[in-house]
Protein backbone atom coordinates (compact mmCIF):
# COMPACT_ATOMS: atom_id res chain seq x y z
CA UNK A 1 0.00 0.00 0.00
CA UNK A 2 3.20 2.15 1.03
CA UNK A 3 4.47 1.49 -2.53
CA UNK A 4 1.36 2.64 -4.32
CA UNK A 5 0.84 5.92 -2.67
CA UNK A 6 4.45 6.42 -3.08
CA UNK A 7 3.93 5.44 -6.87
CA UNK A 8 1.22 7.78 -7.36
CA UNK A 9 2.61 10.85 -5.66
CA UNK A 10 5.37 10.26 -7.96
CA UNK A 11 3.43 10.35 -10.90
CA UNK A 12 1.36 13.40 -10.12
CA UNK A 13 4.65 14.82 -9.60
CA UNK A 14 6.20 13.96 -13.02
CA UNK A 15 3.03 15.02 -14.83
CA UNK A 16 2.97 18.20 -13.06
CA UNK A 17 6.84 18.25 -14.20
CA UNK A 18 6.55 17.60 -18.01
CA UNK A 19 3.42 19.53 -18.33
CA UNK A 20 4.67 22.94 -17.07
CA UNK A 21 5.95 25.37 -20.44
CA UNK A 22 9.17 26.07 -20.49
CA UNK A 23 10.24 29.36 -22.01
CA UNK A 24 12.23 28.80 -24.87
CA UNK A 25 15.13 31.33 -26.26
CA UNK A 26 12.55 32.32 -28.80
CA UNK A 27 9.99 34.30 -26.71
CA UNK A 28 11.83 37.17 -26.39
CA UNK A 29 14.85 38.64 -27.92
CA UNK A 30 16.99 41.59 -26.91
CA UNK A 31 18.38 44.51 -29.39
CA UNK A 32 20.88 46.81 -28.13
CA UNK A 33 21.82 50.07 -29.59
CA UNK A 34 23.88 53.50 -29.24
CA UNK A 35 21.91 56.67 -29.21
CA UNK A 36 22.59 60.28 -28.51
CA UNK A 37 21.63 63.83 -29.19
CA UNK A 38 22.94 66.71 -28.60
CA UNK A 39 22.37 70.26 -27.01
CA UNK A 40 23.94 73.48 -28.12
CA UNK A 41 24.37 76.37 -25.71
CA UNK A 42 25.29 80.09 -26.53
CA UNK A 43 25.05 82.80 -24.06
CA UNK A 44 26.18 86.05 -26.16
CA UNK A 45 25.66 88.41 -22.94
CA UNK A 46 28.97 89.64 -21.05
CA UNK A 47 28.62 88.65 -17.97
CA UNK A 48 31.00 86.90 -14.40
CA UNK A 49 27.90 86.84 -12.88
CA UNK A 50 26.54 82.82 -12.62
CA UNK A 51 23.52 82.38 -15.12
CA UNK A 52 21.37 79.39 -15.19
CA UNK A 53 21.08 77.78 -18.85
CA UNK A 54 19.51 75.00 -20.03
CA UNK A 55 18.32 73.21 -23.38
CA UNK A 56 16.02 70.54 -24.19
CA UNK A 57 16.41 67.70 -27.00
CA UNK A 58 14.90 64.53 -28.22
CA UNK A 59 16.34 61.73 -27.69
CA UNK A 60 14.99 59.16 -30.85
CA UNK A 61 15.86 55.62 -30.34
CA UNK A 62 13.64 54.85 -33.55
CA UNK A 63 16.80 54.64 -35.77
CA UNK A 64 17.09 51.13 -35.21
CA UNK A 65 14.11 49.45 -37.86
CA UNK A 66 13.63 46.58 -35.46
CA UNK A 67 12.73 49.00 -32.51
CA UNK A 68 10.48 51.11 -34.46
CA UNK A 69 8.56 48.35 -36.07
CA UNK A 70 7.99 46.48 -32.71
CA UNK A 71 7.38 49.04 -30.22
CA UNK A 72 4.57 47.65 -29.15
CA UNK A 73 5.56 44.21 -28.04
CA UNK A 74 8.75 46.16 -25.55
CA UNK A 75 8.29 44.33 -22.62
CA UNK A 76 11.58 46.07 -20.81
CA UNK A 77 13.94 48.32 -21.57
CA UNK A 78 17.79 49.04 -19.97
CA UNK A 79 19.91 51.57 -20.35
CA UNK A 80 23.45 50.46 -20.09
CA UNK A 81 25.69 53.23 -19.90
CA UNK A 82 25.39 56.62 -20.45
CA UNK A 83 27.79 59.21 -21.32
CA UNK A 84 28.19 62.75 -21.84
CA UNK A 85 30.64 65.15 -23.56
CA UNK A 86 31.62 68.67 -23.89
CA UNK A 87 32.55 70.02 -27.65
CA UNK A 88 32.81 73.24 -29.26
CA UNK A 89 33.45 74.88 -26.50
CA UNK A 90 34.48 78.68 -27.28
CA UNK A 91 34.97 81.47 -24.36
CA UNK A 92 37.21 82.04 -21.05
CA UNK A 93 39.18 79.36 -20.03
CA UNK A 94 37.69 79.34 -16.42
CA UNK A 95 34.42 78.78 -17.52
CA UNK A 96 32.98 76.21 -15.75
CA UNK A 97 29.47 74.71 -15.69
CA UNK A 98 28.33 74.52 -11.91
CA UNK A 99 25.68 72.27 -10.49
CA UNK A 100 24.65 70.79 -14.00
CA UNK A 101 22.19 67.72 -14.31
CA UNK A 102 20.49 65.71 -16.96
CA UNK A 103 16.88 64.95 -17.58
CA UNK A 104 16.04 61.68 -18.87
CA UNK A 105 12.51 60.73 -18.89
CA UNK A 106 11.41 62.74 -16.47
CA UNK A 107 14.29 61.80 -13.88
CA UNK A 108 17.18 64.01 -12.97
CA UNK A 109 20.57 63.03 -12.95
CA UNK A 110 22.85 65.20 -10.94
CA UNK A 111 26.54 65.35 -12.65
CA UNK A 112 30.03 66.90 -11.25
CA UNK A 113 30.59 70.57 -12.32
CA UNK A 114 32.92 70.82 -15.25
CA UNK A 115 35.76 73.23 -16.31
CA UNK A 116 34.10 73.66 -20.17
CA UNK A 117 37.43 74.38 -21.83
CA UNK A 118 39.23 71.90 -20.02
CA UNK A 119 36.67 69.00 -20.98
CA UNK A 120 36.35 69.94 -24.29
CA UNK A 121 40.14 70.26 -25.11
CA UNK A 122 40.33 67.23 -23.95
CA UNK A 123 37.50 65.41 -25.63
CA UNK A 124 36.62 63.90 -21.90
CA UNK A 125 34.25 61.67 -21.78
CA UNK A 126 31.63 61.44 -18.51
CA UNK A 127 30.33 58.59 -17.75
CA UNK A 128 26.96 58.49 -15.27
CA UNK A 129 27.47 55.42 -12.95
CA UNK A 130 24.12 55.27 -10.82
CA UNK A 131 22.38 52.17 -11.76
CA UNK A 132 19.25 53.24 -9.91
CA UNK A 133 18.92 56.29 -12.02
CA UNK A 134 19.66 54.83 -15.23
CA UNK A 135 17.25 52.28 -14.38
CA UNK A 136 14.46 54.88 -13.93
CA UNK A 137 15.08 57.29 -16.62
CA UNK A 138 15.12 53.60 -19.01
CA UNK A 139 11.57 53.30 -18.36
CA UNK A 140 10.05 55.86 -20.90
CA UNK A 141 11.47 53.27 -23.68
CA UNK A 142 9.06 50.74 -22.98
CA UNK A 143 6.08 52.79 -24.01
CA UNK A 144 7.75 54.91 -26.69
CA UNK A 145 10.78 55.90 -29.15
CA UNK A 146 11.69 59.01 -28.21
CA UNK A 147 12.01 60.68 -24.69
CA UNK A 148 13.15 64.70 -23.88
CA UNK A 149 16.39 65.24 -22.96
CA UNK A 150 17.02 68.65 -20.35
CA UNK A 151 20.33 69.79 -19.38
CA UNK A 152 20.39 72.23 -16.92
CA UNK A 153 23.46 73.98 -15.11
CA UNK A 154 24.83 77.31 -14.75
CA UNK A 155 28.02 79.15 -15.95
CA UNK A 156 29.87 81.44 -13.98
CA UNK A 157 31.96 83.85 -17.20
CA UNK A 158 29.89 84.73 -20.46
CA UNK A 159 29.83 84.85 -23.56
CA UNK A 160 30.44 81.25 -24.47
CA UNK A 161 29.09 78.76 -26.84
CA UNK A 162 29.65 74.79 -26.52
CA UNK A 163 27.54 71.58 -27.04
CA UNK A 164 26.49 68.73 -24.35
CA UNK A 165 26.39 65.65 -26.26
CA UNK A 166 24.23 62.55 -24.44
CA UNK A 167 24.58 59.59 -25.35
CA UNK A 168 23.18 55.94 -24.06
CA UNK A 169 23.66 52.38 -24.72
CA UNK A 170 20.27 50.91 -24.45
CA UNK A 171 18.98 47.17 -24.52
CA UNK A 172 15.43 46.55 -25.14
CA UNK A 173 13.54 43.55 -24.59
CA UNK A 174 10.98 42.35 -27.64
CA UNK A 175 7.99 40.05 -27.16
CA UNK A 176 8.24 37.62 -30.20
CA UNK A 177 4.68 36.14 -29.28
Amino acid sequence: MKNLKYITSLFFVLITLVSCKKEDAFTFRTVTDDFSTTSNFSVLDISSEMTQINNSTILDISSNQDILDNQSLVIDANINSLTYQITNFSGNTETKLSNPSIIIGGVRIEIDDINLEEASNNNTIFEVYNGFLLNNSSEVFRNTTETVVLVTGAINNSPVSFDITVSINLSVTIDNL
